[in-house]
């Protein structure tokens, strides 16, 4: 009887750590997923006071500094363009893995949660079958 105990200990430690990895793989890449949004929102942020110095340059001739400066800040704009494209792929990869990760985390807590009542059940029959002996 002591090594099946130790054998069922060890499968429900086994549940408990497997529910843990998953919960931990899941607020990583929430915090990851969280981290490209607040990328994406400074980029938007930066591309578009960028827009605002543009526009705010206005065309003017050529030899004007400010032509110089628009120009600068069109090449900014399109290399920001660039990064944010690459920003939104990143997060929507790493939106599909929380959506793959949340999945295997509610299946653990549902996995844990089944071993749980039928330990609870197991309990509660040993109980009421040593009532039954006294």
């Amino acid at each position: 009887m002591g090594h099946r105990y130790r054998r069922v200990a060890a499968s429900r430690q086994g549940v408990v750590d497997s529910v843990i990895g998953d919960i931990d793989e899941l607020v990583a890449l929430t915090l990851a997923y969280q981290m490209l949004n607040d990328l994406t929102r400074s980029i938007d942020f930066a591309v578009s006071n960028a827009e605002r110095g543009v526009t705010a340059a206005g065309a003017g001739d050529a030899g004007n500094a400010k032509a110089c400066q628009t120009r600068i800040l069109a090449k900014g704009i399109e290399q920001l363009s660039g990064l944010r494209d690459e920003v939104l792929r990143q997060r929507a990869q790493m939106r599909q893995s929380y959506m793959a990760a949340l999945n295997q985390a509610n299946l653990s807590a549902n996995y844990a949660g089944v071993v749980r009542q039928r330990d609870r059940d197991a309990r509660d029959a040993a109980g009421a079958a040593a009532n039954r002996n006294r």
